[in-house]
């Protein structure tokens, strides 16, 4: 009887294993890079759309004159090295806003290991110019800190790779 059991927890707990293994969250930094993936997915998507409106639009214009053809492509390239541009710049602008958010909480005594305001921290991760989605992360991880203060410098980390490169 008492091997059966054994067989029974033994078989429960690589079960656990195994679900555990197999269902693993993505990171905050792998869920920030598939963010800007799936955005410079759109930026393409549109892009392509815009680059067959202006298509059409060239054959139309054709006998207008193949001049405004190549005006209306070196605008649409232009518009879409822009908004290339401004994507990455606004990745590049998403993690100087955390780094410095931390930074500036750190520097207020609000986040520290000495000393952490749970409330006063989500409040200022509320009112920053940080996209939702990180937002959440973030006060997410904040949740765990407080929950788990002996963990508080892997939580640290956490925060950090939020908004690492």
């Amino acid at each position: 009887m008492s091997r059966l059991i054994s067989v029974v927890v033994l078989l429960a707990a690589l079960a656990a294993v195994y679900y555990f293994v197999i269902h693993q969250e993505p990171t905050p930094s792998e869920q920030l890079d598939s963010a800007a993936q799936d955005a410079g997915d759109a930026v393409q998507d549109a892009a392509s759309g815009l680059g067959e409106a202006v298509s059409e639009s060239a054959q139309s214009v054709t006998e207008q004159g193949a001049q405004a053809v190549e005006d209306t492509t070196g605008a649409v390239t232009g518009a879409i090295n822009d908004a290339t541009a401004a994507l990455s710049d606004g990745a590049s602008s998403l993690q100087e806003q955390g780094q410095a958010l931390i930074q500036q909480l750190q520097d207020e005594g609000l986040l520290s290991e000495a000393g952490f305001d749970y409330d006063k921290v989500v409040s200022q991760v509320e009112a920053s110019p940080l996209a939702q989605v990180v937002k959440e992360q973030f006060i997410a991880i904040l949740a765990e800190i407080r929950d788990t203060p002996a963990q508080f410098d892997a939580g640290m980390d956490k925060l950090k790779a939020l908004f690492a490169g």
